[in-house]
């Protein structure tokens, strides 16, 4: 089993390339979840009603796709299921196309149909599986089907970061002038919204930003102004109705 890293977005400059083989592949497959957990750091967020801390992923929906990646992956083509860490995202592939006779829309629906029968009972007697189709619609509860990419000899998850700021958007944060703190905690705030495939809410609501930072209607409206002129945030829909996003 590989666990890569890379210095950006794409696979251009590798930094690490870790191997779990040669050893059970329940141990190695801990092995690789214990590593991810070391890797999920933490992104806090001050507000005035206290700290609010997120991890980069989601741990129960990580751990059911690398386990589902690993027990359904093909290994008659000679390689393992592989998870590479980017600086925005990591990508869990398993090798090999949908079982024959599964659709897309079975695979969502949590349909069961292993592709390795023994490896799975053996997965499912140390209880790290339940084979009843349940671990999709546990990782489907965080990542929306737009996170699954469907390949003619693979399939693969791509998981965004929770509060990681894109190198565009991190570069038009410092072109403006410098943010105050309460505007970067408005800005994380949609952001964050925009990274997360099931979303904080989906639409973040003047009267939803009054709520949760415990400010003022005019306070609000305030830094929500600035951060619009600033070509940072877009209002979409009336006053009345609208709501606010990252601009495009």
């Amino acid at each position: 089993m590989k666990l890569a890293r890379y210095a950006g977005t794409d696979r251009y400059e590798l930094i690490s390339n870790n191997e779990y083989g040669y050893t059970c592949l329940l141990t190695a497959t801990q092995k690789v979840l214990d590593k991810l957990d070391v890797e999920n750091k933490v992104h806090s967020v001050i507000t005035p009603t206290g700290r609010h801390d997120t991890h980069q992923w989601d741990k129960l929906a990580l751990r059911e796709a690398v386990i589902n990646a690993i027990v359904h992956n093909n290994y008659n083509y000679g390689a393992p299921a592989k998870i590479e860490l980017f600086s925005d995202h990591l990508e869990i592939t398993s090798v090999g196309h949908l079982p024959e006779g599964m659709s897309q829309e079975d695979f969502f629906s949590g349909m069961s149909m292993p592709r390795n029968k023994e490896l799975m009972r053996v997965f499912r007697d140390m209880e790290m599986v339940e084979a009843l189709g349940s671990s999709m619609m546990r990782i489907l509860r965080t990542y929306g089907r737009e996170n699954f990419q469907f390949g003619d000899n693979f399939i693969r998850l791509s998981i965004p970061y929770v509060g990681i700021v894109s190198d565009r958007m991190d570069d038009r944060i410092k072109n403006n002038e410098q943010l105050t703190e309460r505007q970067l905690i408005i800005y994380n705030i949609l952001q964050e919204n925009a990274l997360r495939s099931d979303r904080i809410n989906d639409r973040i609501t003047t009267q939803y930003l009054i709520d949760k930072l415990n400010l003022s209607d005019r306070t609000i409206r305030r830094e929500l102004t600035i951060l619009k002129e600033k070509g940072l945030i877009t209002r979409v829909g009336s006053r009345k109705i609208g709501y606010w996003e990252l601009a495009k």
